[in-house]
């Protein structure tokens, strides 16, 4: 709001407004620090003295009871547990309503109703006095550094006044009147729910494949599943350290909230009626003091699993990873790429290209920037055009591809493809020159990509598997997320052709790279979810969505599928930067794996099927977006 702010913020200073602060728990304890440190006078109540101790250390004063807040304050804030607590202290018998003078305000930065939301602020109103409700998404870290994203419903002349307070916090975001900071937040919460589901289960499916699980998750994070949840909690879930930034017991008490609203609003989220079903498991188990990533602890007993067992292989991968792209951008093997990736450079390296959609198009484009020269077949030779008169040559055939070609790249659209195009009876490999390459980046059956690297050893050649992710964009700007399975040596050799594409990640020996896409696919498929469910709340509940998906971007519900696709749904445009129909492929793939390896995760089996209704309805042409259509027809 900082453009529009009119100067009647210039009366909010540390010098004349006195703050209140009502509740000091994991959150409210940093947001304190950052308005001290900006030298406000804070008075704080918290019902156990000791949790406001480190901020008296800093200055501020401790009151007995929120009415004792209030009476010395003009502004008060509250971060507390339930509704019920949220009434209590602002609007009960001994609330802080009762001793504010006229002219105060009260902010409740709770998670908490609606409903309650629109009372506070009617009987503020009464009182000559002024109510906001502005919760607030980031966990703990957002509020330790003073980046959250702030949610705010009310008189917006009230909400600019007051914006100098709300800055030291992180970004304030105008949701509307009374009770729209609540529902926005509580549509975060919604997608927030979905992306964690998915971030656990792409990790029990990982780990179950065999992978590194933190190889795994560090190749994720740049490609089209990284989220902030991943930012957050990946680490986190590694090394069992499931200490509450954001208690499992709230976390229930957001979701309960979502599901009544949507009961009273007819709105059906199955996305968000799984995830409250398995949040509640973990209370089941005692846990609700867990911070909100001990999800995993739920998918782990569903399936008789732990993490547990890899932590210190895992998370000393993954620093040594990071440590190793600090230093080399988009080149996680450089450092230990030995000198015969030299033999590989667009003078000497004829490379050969199946498969034009709209990825390959694009992927091969920048190797023909790059100076390679390409041989490319496609079934459509149209699709083609743009290449050949970028001067690439056009093949009859893969095996004709293949006779003029050192590596053969193919990225088609099922596993069935996949087979007929390298190792069918015309495939490449029958005319590939021993020492040549395959690479199949398609996303397909890790037992096939085993299959391939055996058929191609027995001929002198070598077969990669690397299945890409980062969508449409990521092929587009050269920033593709690249899972690559088979003999690290030869990975490492072409790694300057990769490093025309994106980043590559090697997952391990031949599959693996599938396994690892697949894993992705996981976790993109719940996320999805999420983000359209909270999208057809927050317009349910109404919310202008275009100022929802804004706001939540800066937030713990920020994810690459919402920088990729929130706008492109409120724009209507659900061209395919990835098809619905592959999208299916790729998910019933990991059903039949999971199916293969005992497995069971209930947010793929339910994205499955919604994207299954969009085939139902001749929509498996359109691009993964076009799943918001399902949650409309869903909920009429």
């Amino acid at each position: 709001m900082a453009t529009t702010t009119t100067t009647t913020t210039d009366s909010i200073n540390p010098t004349n407004t006195r703050i209140g602060w009502i509740g000091t728990g994991v959150m409210g304890r940093s947001m304190c620090s950052h308005l001290i440190k900006a030298g406000y006078s804070l008075t704080i109540f918290t019902r156990t003295r000791s949790k406001a101790q480190p901020l008296l250390d800093m200055g501020a004063q401790f009151a007995s009871s929120p009415l004792t807040v209030a009476s010395s304050s003009d502004i008060v804030f509250s971060i507390v547990g339930y509704p019920s607590d949220v009434r209590s202290v602002l609007i009960g018998s001994s609330g802080a309503l009762n001793s504010l003078r006229p002219g105060g305000i009260l902010v409740d930065m709770t998670t908490s109703d609606p409903s309650l939301a629109v009372e506070i602020a009617s009987a503020a109103s009464a009182k000559g006095c002024s109510a906001v409700d502005a919760p607030v998404s980031g966990g703990d870290r957002g509020a330790k550094n003073g980046t959250l994203a702030i949610f705010a419903g009310g008189d917006e002349s009230v909400i600019r006044k007051i914006q100098p307070v709300f800055d030291c916090l992180g970004k304030v975001n105008y949701m509307g009147g009374a009770g729209k900071g609540q529902f926005a937040k509580l549509a975060n919460q919604i997608t927030i729910a979905s992306t964690m589901v998915g971030l656990v289960e792409g990790m029990v499916y990982a780990h179950k494949a065999g992978l590194d699980v933190g190889l795994y998750l560090n190749a994720i994070s740049t490609g089209a599943a990284g989220s902030k949840s991943l930012d957050l909690y990946g680490n986190r879930i590694l090394e069992r350290d499931f200490e509450a930034g954001f208690f499992v017991n709230h976390f229930v008490k957001d979701l309960g909230i979502c599901i009544m609203e949507c009961q009273n609003m007819g709105l059906a989220l199955p996305g968000l009626a799984l995830a409250h079903q398995l949040y509640i498991s973990l209370q089941a188990h005692g846990e609700g003091n867990l911070g909100t990533q001990a999800l995993i602890l739920a998918l782990e007993r569903l399936n008789n699993v732990s993490l547990e067992t890899k932590k210190a292989s895992t998370t000393t991968i993954l620093s040594l990873t990071r440590t190793l792209n600090n230093h080399h951008h988009h080149r996680s093997m450089a450092t230990t790429t030995t000198t015969n990736t030299d033999s590989i450079n667009p003078t000497n390296t004829r490379i050969g290209w199946i498969g034009t959609g709209v990825m390959g198009r694009s992927m091969c484009s920048h190797l023909i920037k790059a100076g390679y020269s390409l041989t490319i077949f496609t079934r459509t030779r149209s699709k083609a055009q743009p290449l050949l008169d970028m001067g690439a040559q056009f093949a009859s055939s893969p095996l004709t591809v293949a006779s003029s070609s050192d590596i053969v790249f193919s990225i088609v659209g099922y596993p069935s493809d996949v087979r007929s195009v390298l190792i069918g009876s015309s495939g490449a490999l029958n005319s590939l020159r021993p020492g040549g390459i395959l690479v199949d980046m398609t996303t397909s059956d890790p037992s096939l990509a085993v299959e391939i690297a055996s058929a191609a050893s027995a001929k002198g050649c070598s077969a990669v598997d690397a299945p890409v992710s980062g969508g449409d964009r990521g092929a587009k700007n050269g920033t593709l997320a690249i899972f690559a399975g088979g003999d690290e040596s030869v990975i490492r050799k072409i790694q300057p052709v990769f490093d025309c594409l994106g980043k590559v990640n090697y997952m391990g020996g031949a599959g693996k790279g599938q396994f690892a896409k697949l894993a992705n696919q996981i976790t993109i498929a719940s996320t999805m979810v999420g983000l359209v469910e909270g999208m057809v709340y927050a317009h349910k509940a109404g919310l202008d969505v275009g100022l929802y998906l804004n706001a939540i971007s800066t937030g713990a519900a920020g994810s690459k599928s919402l920088d990729l696709y929130g706008n492109r749904i409120l724009e209507r445009d659900f061209e395919a930067g990835f098809f619905v129909n592959h999208f299916v492929k790729d998910l019933g793939i990991c059903i039949m794996e999971c199916q293969n390896m005992g497995l069971a995760l209930p947010g793929l089996a339910l994205a499955h099927q919604l994207y299954i209704s969009l085939q139902a309805h001749g929509e498996g042409n359109l691009g993964t977006q076009a799943l918001i259509l399902a949650l409309e027809r869903l909920n009429n």
